[in-house]
């Protein structure tokens, strides 16, 4: 399977490529046409550039804020804080964050590719199954792969904890290093995302027990990887109580009635994205289903030769089965945020059915090959077909101009509202301001922010025109604690600011 030399040639197409590849996210990008760009800058994906920004420019204090219940230690936070020191702008470092979120998926996804094919071929592997990934094939997902804050990065974890695994496997389970290393990565994954444990720790678990079952891996080997996963949950919860300040819990309830109510959801979203794309569907229906072949196949075969890429595949269907159930037996949201491994594995792991489905050499090194020149066509046309389209140098939404206008006139500085336009509104915003989030009671909504933000005195209110009616602020209960003044009403289309130039008070006073 493994070439005999290193073909410079298919090498310097990779490469062409993966520029291509990056140009095509750039100018989709910086032109605004990203399906659901406006997903970038919500309140939820702007966790970590508020958290840095405050940090790094507000002098706050890391011990006043309320993190969410994934707080992103890994590896979100230090790719985006690479990103955020070098641009020291919002807008430019969220791009960054996807290059170099790209970097690590790539990263891992070629050290899988390489224990089964040469050099060129898997880093052709690679880079192709990147490009299909970002030009979009799976539809409205492409944003996940380019954002944090959304379960993404544990995806990423699952890659690499992939490969550690491989290689674990192919030492006998006799390499330390690689042993370390899954159980650092663990650790680091868990304190960052619970929902690790779900799509990685528990499949670990359950596909070491099957090995062992049907005699394909010793008893020591299954205690040591057995072993290696407690250890990692272990470091991992001490990291997230040492790490986390204000810690905002959620725990998940599981009931077979929640299944009742979940299936028609979860059907509805499978159908939505499978349906997508025919490409797309090919492939995940041809993944999943010669994956589920072999797996029948191979664990009654006691002569198999590969044994290395059973246990790979035994844990990727352990991955994504379990996740499924996790989910659908949950009160969790249906939301594709949660199926992330489930509908990216398919695309980014289907090279290694040239390594189960037994074909001739020669045509699993043309048709990959095929793949990167069709690919390289179709992203040139796309770029040739946007080329007309301006590049934007700033996101400065209508609502955010109209919201500045207000601070010029006013000279305002503090204010409240509820949690969705909070971070984005003081964000985007031109001017340093500080907008702290309430709830309609007006209780402090303590929720992926700090308390610096709060004050006794704000001097104005956003509320929101139509949309969220469960987080809607009530101006008149807000003006009955700040009374006897003139009220001043800006319209920003999607918010309404109102004005209290003699202070706005969220409690009564005496």
């Amino acid at each position: 399977m493994k070439e005999t030399r290193f073909s410079i040639i298919w090498f310097s197409l990779s490469v062409s490529l993966l520029l291509l590849t990056v140009a095509y996210l750039g100018v989709i990008y910086f032109s605004h046409d990203l399906q659901r760009f406006s997903m970038l800058f919500n309140a939820d994906s702007l966790y970590l550039p508020a958290l840095l920004n405050n940090l790094l420019n507000e002098n706050g204090a890391y011990s006043d804020w309320y993190l969410p219940p994934a707080p992103y230690f890994f590896p979100d936070l230090p790719l985006y804080l690479l990103a955020f020191v070098l641009s020291k702008n919002v807008y430019i470092a969220q791009f960054i964050f996807a290059i170099l979120q790209g970097v690590l998926v790539s990263i891992a996804l070629f050290g899988l590719n390489r224990l089964f094919f040469s050099r060129t071929q898997a880093f052709l592997h690679t880079v192709l199954v990147l490009a299909l990934m970002y030009l979009s094939v799976l539809g409205q997902p492409t944003i996940h792969a380019i954002i944090s804050g959304h379960h993404f990065g544990a995806f990423v974890a699952i890659l690499m904890g992939l490969f550690l695994f491989a290689r674990l496997i192919q030492s006998d389970g006799h390499g330390l290093v690689w042993s370390v290393l899954l159980g650092l990565l663990i650790g680091l994954t868990v304190a960052s995302d619970k929902l690790f444990i779900v799509q990685f720790v528990m499949p670990l678990i359950v596909t070491m027990a099957l090995l062992r079952l049907f005699a394909v891996v010793s008893t020591q080997f299954f205690f040591k990887v057995f072993f290696i996963a407690v250890f990692g949950l272990i470091i991992g919860y001490l990291f997230y109580y040492l790490w986390v300040p204000n810690p905002t819990g959620f725990t998940p309830n599981f009931s077979i009635h929640h299944l009742t109510d979940n299936l028609p959801l979860v059907t509805t979203l499978f159908h939505r994205v499978i349906t997508n794309n025919y490409l797309y569907s090919a492939v995940f229906f041809g993944f999943y289903g010669i994956l589920s072949i072999t797996l029948i196949k191979a664990l009654f075969n006691k002569n198999l030769k590969n044994k290395g890429i059973l246990e790979l595949s035994l844990l990727i269907a352990s991955i994504t089965s379990i996740t499924v159930l996790t989910v659908a037996f949950s009160d969790l949201t249906i939301d594709f945020r949660y199926f992330i491994p489930v509908f990216f594995i398919p695309l980014l792991l289907v090279p290694l059915l040239f390594i189960v489905v037994p074909s001739p050499s020669r045509l699993n090194l043309i048709l990959p090959r095929l793949s990167l020149l069709l690919t390289m066509i179709v992203i040139s046309f796309h770029l040739w077909q946007k080329r007309i389209q301006p590049l934007k140098a700033d996101y400065y939404p209508p609502a955010v101009q109209c919201f500045d206008n207000f601070i010029d006139t006013t000279k305002a500085h503090r204010g409240i509202s509820h949690y969705w336009d909070a971070k984005r509104t003081a964000l985007l915003s031109k001017n340093k301001v500080t907008i702290a989030a309430y709830t309609p009671h007006l209780t402090t909504y303590n929720w992926i922010s700090t308390s610096q933000w709060q004050h006794s005195r704000y001097d104005f209110v956003l509320v929101r025109n139509k949309s969220y009616p469960q987080y809607q602020l009530d101006p008149d209960l807000i003006k009955q604690y700040s009374p006897k003044q003139t009220i001043g009403t800006f319209s920003c289309g999607l918010f309404d600011i109102h004005y209290f130039p003699q202070g706005l008070y969220t409690k009564p006073r005496l």
